[in-house]
């Protein structure tokens, strides 16, 4: 998924990406489902890895309260014995601005937010700043050690509902994901900048055990090289002022 226009949030309670199902990374695997995917499928194995990437160009916009920029969903059963749940095994390059101004379209001469920015449940919002913005919402429980097939509650495929067939060319559910075993939630790029106007934010926000792996983009030993060497929250990185 790719996006490198404007996505502006002036409202409230929105969400820039949502995954509520599995989604895993094919290139582990195609050539266990499908041996002549070269030719039926994409060109290269790349092509089939999943990926979430906006441009630094046009970052995600928030200036309503409680808007999320990519969400991944709990784990939630369905009538067929499935489970769907937001686990996510790609990479990300994610750039959002959050509370800088407080309406799009009247930038430098407004002082107050759109009426439908401002949610007014919360006391201590107000319509002078841009409150609960959420960068990163992960609850799927997403981490390292989750089994997709068995017979524990967590596993994406429980075997009381659906045991570990056969799929095709004789390989079993079991086998083909096995080629792609769950990790956590990777962050590999990303710019969450939150702006004079914003409060009440967070970069990230995980429940239910989902663990966050912030790749170290440093070559130094315990950097993976795939990430990047620093981050802040501040409008201008690291360089950002204090006030």
């Amino acid at each position: 998924m790719k996006n490198t226009g404007d996505i502006v949030f002036n409202g409230a309670s929105n969400i820039g990406f949502s995954f509520l199902t599995y989604v895993p990374d094919k290139s582990k695997y195609i050539g266990e489902t499908v041996p002549n995917w070269s030719v039926i499928g994409e060109a290269t194995l790349d092509d089939y890895k999943p990926f979430v990437k906006t441009d630094s160009n046009h970052p995600i916009k928030m200036y309503g309260d409680e808007n999320v920029g990519i969400f991944f969903n709990k784990r939630v059963g369905n009538v067929n014995g499935r489970v769907n749940v937001g686990i996510h095994q790609g990479t990300f390059k994610l750039y959002m601005n959050i509370g800088e101004p407080l309406d799009s379209t009247n930038p430098t001469a407004t002082f107050t937010q759109t009426t439908a920015g401002q949610l007014t449940s919360n006391k201590l919002y107000t319509p002078n700043t841009v409150d609960g913005n959420v960068g990163v919402y992960a609850i799927s429980g997403q981490r390292k050690g989750i089994d997709i097939v068995g017979t524990n509650p967590e596993n994406l495929v429980p075997t009381s509902f659906n045991p570990p067939y056969v799929v095709v060319n004789g390989k079993t559910t079991t086998g083909i994901y096995s080629k792609d075993p769950i990790h956590d939630l990777y962050m590999d790029e990303f710019a969450i900048k939150f702006g004079r106007n914003a409060k009440n934010g967070f970069m990230f926000l995980a429940k239910n055990g989902t663990v966050i792996d912030i790749r170290d983009g440093s070559p130094a030993p315990g950097g993976t090289g795939l990430g990047q060497t620093e981050f802040s929250d501040g409008m201008d990185g690291v360089n950002t002022r204090k006030h």
